[in-house]
């Protein structure tokens, strides 16, 4: 595989260039990669501390050593995929050969063995989660990067990033119900149940990740001369991009705010509610609510806003809303439900409207400097949030573990209360940050940016 650019052919100015099939075997992929990613985000810290017996401090410190540096890793992985050539193009056989990878690491991050001692199931866990982070990151990145050459359409762009977070609910379905309903028919043998869960679902994402990369084409490839531009050179550019500057910090706020949230609500109804399995159709529910707020909340949003950074901020505050009310509430009550299934919609119109925006600075990046970076650019989207997923994980953990938290039995009430604002109010609180700063900075509007794509256009017929 060569990793320099190369001159490839122009497209014609914003045409599809995709059929709507090719656009939902595309989206679908995400849907198999954000069961790869959701799994361990959401069980990864309770199956080592309560099944396999590692002490939550070490799993803490693990967790974020790891993500960091799977966080650093992201940029240098988005500039190889920018400088990849191949039959199969720049994006796609990170994606594709990544996906087969991803899913063979995370089966084995599940299947430690208690009977291993400390340092062995330390080792354990830290290898297969350096691996299977590292080959997230490359399918994860490759996915994020991929609408900017698959079509110059930005309305068609918009519809793949409704679609992508569509599959991404669908993915939240499809855990929430096997997580929930083959560890209730475990039983006690909790173990057994996570072998099998991860098993099955890694059985699902595979080829859906791997068909994804294999039956579309890149198609819109800007003109590049064959040098590699340093890693330096990029950061320097990006450092002047505003855009992507506000992108990244809300970013990773609201990374804060996700994984924090995903990592606390399974010890929430594992002990404040006293049913584990809740967690699990907790998230299938919810990850019904955020199929609508994939396609509708983008939409509608974006009717009565000139640019994608309102819209973005209206729905972390109404999310972050959401979230603060659910604190007062107990998880076994209907009203619980509705209101976290209203949050998921609005989640999933923010992350869409956000995700929608990153082809938009690229080409603003292409405007003022002449190279594109879609693959960069994804893999600090995906840097950030891994690193505020990062500190996430750790402030969680200390908060939990500061107020009293001990594994397998029944919590004091301070335990609980710290447990409940880990799961609800700290990830409201860094929406609202998160809303501000895209409400405040990013005022890219609709005919700006047409007006810029339209240069960039002309700029390339030229050459």
């Amino acid at each position: 595989m060569n990793t320099t650019g190369e001159k490839n052919a122009l497209t014609k100015p914003d045409t599809p260039e995709i059929s709507g099939k090719k656009i939902h075997s595309f989206a679908m992929g995400n849907l198999g990669i954000q069961i790869m990613m959701f799994v361990p985000v959401s069980y990864l810290m309770i199956y080592y501390t309560d099944v396999i017996g590692v002490s939550m401090t070490v799993v803490s410190l693990l967790l974020l050593g790891v993500r960091i540096f799977d966080a650093v890793n992201d940029p240098i992985i988005g500039t190889l995929a920018d400088r990849t050539h191949s039959r199969w193009g720049r994006y796609r056989p990170w994606l594709m050969f990544g996906g087969i990878l991803v899913s063979v690491f995370s089966f084995l991050l599940f299947a430690c063995s208690t009977n291993f001692g400390s340092s062995g199931k330390i080792l354990w866990m830290c290898v297969f989660y350096v691996l299977a982070t590292v080959c997230a990151t490359c399918v994860y990145m490759a996915h994020t990067a991929m609408p900017g050459v698959l079509t110059s359409s930005s309305s068609v762009r918009t519809r793949i990033a409704s679609l992508r977070t569509f599959y991404l609910h669908i993915g939240y379905i499809v855990v929430g119900i096997v997580m929930s309903f083959m560890l209730n028919a475990f039983g006690k043998n909790v173990k057994s149940g996570y072998f099998w869960c991860v098993l099955l679902l890694c059985v699902i994402s595979m080829p859906l990740i791997f068909l994804s990369g294999a039956l579309v084409k890149e198609t819109y490839v800007p003109a590049v001369e064959k040098i590699k531009v340093p890693v330096r050179t990029m950061l320097k550019t990006i450092s002047h991009n505003k855009y992507v500057i506000i992108i990244m910090i809300g970013t990773f706020v609201y990374g804060i705010s996700a994984y924090g949230r995903l990592t606390a609500v399974t010890y929430y109804f594992t002990y404040n509610i006293g049913n584990p399995g809740l967690a699990g159709m907790t998230v299938a529910v919810t990850g019904v609510a955020g199929l609508f707020g994939a396609l509708i909340i983008p939409k509608q949003f974006l009717k009565y806003f000139s640019n994608r950074g309102k819209a973005a901020a209206l729905s972390a505050f109404l999310n972050a809303a959401c979230l603060c009310a659910l604190f007062f509430l107990r998880g076994d009550t209907v009203i619980y439900w509705v209101i976290r299934a209203l949050s998921m919609v609005f989640q999933s119109g923010y992350c869409c409207t956000v995700e929608s925006a990153l082809p938009d600075t690229a080409d603003c990046n292409e405007y003022k400097t002449g190279f594109r970076m879609d693959g960069f650019v994804g893999a600090l989207y995906s840097f950030m949030m891994k690193f505020g997923g990062a500190v996430a994980t750790v402030l969680t953990g200390f908060i939990i573990n500061a107020f009293g938290y001990v594994p397998n039995v029944e919590q004091t009430a301070t335990s609980l209360r710290a447990i409940n604002a880990s799961a609800h109010l700290l990830p409201g609180a860094a929406l609202i940050i998160s809303g501000l700063a895209f409400l405040l900075f990013y005022d890219l509007s609709i005919e700006k940016r047409d007006a810029m794509r339209g240069e960039i256009l002309k700029k390339r017929e030229e050459e």
